[in-house]
Formats: C-alpha cells, sequence, structure tokens
C-alpha cells in the first residue's frame, strides 16, 4: 500500500511557523535485542491495519526556502478506516526478522501465517510531519520529520483475547528526499513504532511464552532424544476410541490428532501445526487444553505434540503392514470443528511406495480436517494415520493415503512402553 499516505492528502495554504529546528534533534529508539536462538519465540503476524486521522485534520507541513517560512499544510482526505496491511506487514516482517522472529520465508506453497498463533493489529492513532524543501519550483526536500503514534494489540488465537495491548510513539528524520518523501519518512516512523513494540517487555515475554513441559520432557524433546510413550495396550470397542481423538487448532487451521501416551503425548501432522509452537487441543467432550509441538518431521509429515491429557486412555499402536482387503476405521474432524468425531470404514486397498515414502492406501471416507486423525483395525488400534487424500474438482474420490504408524513412531524417536 506504498502512497496511501500521499494519497490521502490534499494541499491547502497557510500562514504557520517553520520547520521546527529542535525536531532534528530527536532521539531516535535504539534497535532492540535480538532473541536468543534457543528461545522459543512464536511466529506472528500484522493482521489488521487501521487509520484513525480524521477526515480533513492537518497532518504535515511543507516550508520552502532556506528558512522553510513559505507554508502550506496536507490535510487528511480518507474517512477512518482499515487499509491494505500486506505492505505495512513487510515492514513490519522485517523488524521482526532482525530479532530473530521467524517469517514466512518466500515458499508459496507453505505460508507460515496459517499457523500463526498471535496476531497483531496496529491502529494509527496520529501522524505529525514536517518537511522542508529548497523551493516551490525543484520540490527537492532538503529535511523531514515526522511522528507516529500506534496503539499495538497482540491477539491470542487460542485463547480468543487480547493478550498485549499498548502506545508507542516512533520518530523518524532525514535529509535529500528527492522523491516519494511523504511514503518514505512515514515508513520510518512506523519502523521505529514497531522497534518500541518489540523493545517492550511484556510483548517479549508473550511471544516466548510456552506451555510448560516439565524438565525431562522439555530436555528430550531439546536433544532429540528418544521418547517413551507410557501406553496401556489393550483393545476396546471402536466407539470407544472417540475419546482419545482430538481436534488440533494451529492459528486459522485445524486438523485432527489422536492420544499415544497416559502423560500426554499425541500425535498428527506436520502441516496440521506447521509453523506454530503452541496449539489449542479439543477433545471429544469438548475441553479443551493447550498443547507443545515438541517434535516434528517435515518430510515424514508427523509432528508430536504434549499437553495435559485429563486422566484419558490412550490408544493402542499396532506395528507392522495391514493386509489389503482389512476392514480400517478413521476417526476426525471433516470440514468443520463441528464434526468432530466422525468415523468412517473403508478397507485397505494396498500398500504403496509412493516418493521413497510408504503409505497404507484406503477407500475409507476422508476430507480437509481428518488429516493426523488414527486409521484403526477393528480391535480400535491405531495401524496408521491420515495424511491425504486425492480429490477431483474439490471431490474426495475415495484414494487416500495414511502414514503406517511404526513410521510415524520410529522419525520421531517414539518408544511405546507399557
Amino acid at each position: 500500500m506504498r502512497g496511501v499516505l500521499m494519497m490521502a492528502a490534499a494541499v491547502s495554504v497557510m500562514a504557520t511557523s517553520a520547520w521546527a529546528a529542535d525536531n532534528q534533534q530527536a532521539v531516535k529508539v535504539t534497535a532492540p535485542p535480538p532473541f536468543a536462538a534457543d528461545a522459543n519465540v512464536q511466529p506472528v503476524e500484522l493482521t489488521k491495519v487501521v487509520v484513525k486521522l480524521r477526515k480533513g485534520q492537518p497532518w504535515a507541513r511543507i516550508g520552502y526556502g532556506r528558512s522553510c517560512g513559505d507554508v502550506e499544510t496536507l490535510t487528511w482526505q480518507q474517512e477512518t478506516k482499515d487499509i491494505d496491511d500486506s505492505y505495512f506487514n513487510d515492514l513490519f516482517q522485517g523488524e521482526l526478522a532482525k530479532t530473530g522472529v521467524k517469517v514466512a520465508d518466500g515458499n508459496l506453497f507453505e505460508d507460515v501465517s496459517t499457523s500463526t498463533n498471535l496476531e497483531i493489529g496496529a491502529v494509527i492513532k496520529d501522524l505529525s510531519a514536517d518537511f522542508c524543501a529548497e523551493s516551490r519550483k525543484s520540490k527537492r526536500e532538503i529535511g523531514a520529520y515526522a511522528e507516529m503514534t500506534v496503539e499495538w494489540q497482540v491477539y491470542d488465537r487460542l485463547k480468543r483475547e487480547v493478550v498485549v495491548r499498548m502506545e508507542t510513539k516512533g520518530v523518524a528524520e532525514g535529509q535529500d528526499y528527492s522523491s516519494a518523501v511523504v511514503t518514505s519518512i512515514s515508513d520510518s516512523a512506523f519502523r521505529e513504532n514497531a522497534r518500541q513494540l518489540l523493545s517492550d517487555p511484556a510483548f517479549r515475554k508473550t511471544i516466548t511464552a510456552s506451555v510448560g513441559l516439565s524438565q525431562a520432557a522439555a530436555h528430550e524433546a531439546a536433544a532429540g532424544a528418544p521418547i517413551a510413550l507410557k501406553t496401556t495396550p489393550q483393545s476396546r470397542a471402536i466407539g470407544e476410541a472417540a475419546g482419545s481423538v482430538v481436534t488440533v487448532f494451529a492459528g486459522r487451521d485445524m486438523g485432527s490428532g489422536f492420544l499415544v501416551s497416559s502423560d500426554g503425548y499425541l500425535l498428527t501432522n506436520d502441516h496440521v501445526v506447521g509453523a506454530a509452537k503452541v496449539v489449542k487441543v479439543r477433545w471429544s467432550d469438548g475441553v479443551e487444553t493447550l498443547g507443545e509441538v515438541v517434535r516434528s518431521h517435515k518430510q515424514r509429515d508427523v509432528a508430536l505434540i504434549k499437553t495435559d491429557p485429563h486422566n484419558r486412555t490412550p490408544l493402542t499402536l499396532r506395528r507392522g503392514a495391514v493386509a489389503p482387503g482389512e476392514a480400517v476405521f478413521a476417526l476426525g474432524s471433516p470440514m468443520d470443528p463441528q464434526l468432530q468425531n466422525t468415523l468412517t470404514k473403508g478397507i485397505v486397498s494396498a500398500n504403496r511406495t509412493l516418493d521413497g515414502q510408504s503409505y497404507v492406501q484406503s477407500d475409507v471416507a476422508i476430507s480437509p480436517g481428518n488429516s493426523g486423525g488414527p486409521l484403526l483395525d477393528e480391535k480400535g488400534e491405531v495401524v496408521a494415520m491420515t495424511v491425504a487424500g486425492v480429490s477431483v474438482r474439490g471431490a474426495m474420490v475415495g484414494l487416500n493415503f495414511f502414514i503406517p504408524i511404526g513410521e510415524a513412531l520410529d522419525v520421531l524417536a517414539l518408544k511405546p512402553q507399557s
């Protein structure tokens, strides 16, 4: 949205004071310190920008001549409104990257924002600027100064509340702006506000917050050491398995998952959690808990979440191949969270190797939202986990693929122990 400030301005001549010389003495914000390399920093995204300047409000002065005494004033010409945040988001993400916060890498197929839990809104409450030019004819800028006041709101999608609210005032100055001076100086003022936000202790604490693993689990996750799963091998009725299957919310995305250990470890897909470090877990009875993504394997598309299981019983895991023709059942949350605990039945169509990876192929019905959910045999034991299905013009056609549970365990270094 480059140029929006210039497009929103109209010029009217006013007799007013010259460009304030003491403006040049303003002290800029010190660059925020980078986060430690091992800090558990959550990805964030600027998703909303609102300009609250009044229509007709004077917001900038341009002074001409060596003394800047020939002055005209710019007035704001738009009503209070939301604006395209993509441009400001680029500025904001640039400041984030300097501190070590994860940002999108430009991969068109993997948008980090889809799994961002913390969303940031910016309300531009005030903007004032002074510019000094050599003459009305040349318009060559020889000095510029701007102040911008921003109210920041950090929204936690999992908690559904604003967790940080603060106001900053950024200043910027420059010389020898030959073109686009209004945009350039306002960009600098916005960056200064972003740096103040990134320096704020409450903000930094919020984006590095953890749901709190036990010390042993945290050490195992960090070290990549084998994690022992506290399992209780037992057959159970298919209908009872739903109590151990969850809906996983990661930013705007939703998928499924299932309990594999009595101390709260859940399995799901890597593409369900994406870049999120903290997710929300909804159990079959509607109870919601927070979970931390402690381990993932992008290529095999599996991830491990740690949460409070509230004394629920993990599903029994069955390693080894399944036979074509064997009856299987998929459990998950297809399409909509309100459809949680949907159970479908099919058969094993084949065991496949695609792009060097093993899959169970089945005609059991699945839809988006089933990803990460379990594929069960007739004893209610997990033989695989949902990962993908083939669709034609948006309709699933019964060519669905599942990750063998043994491979999911192996790549995440998980060791079931009864």
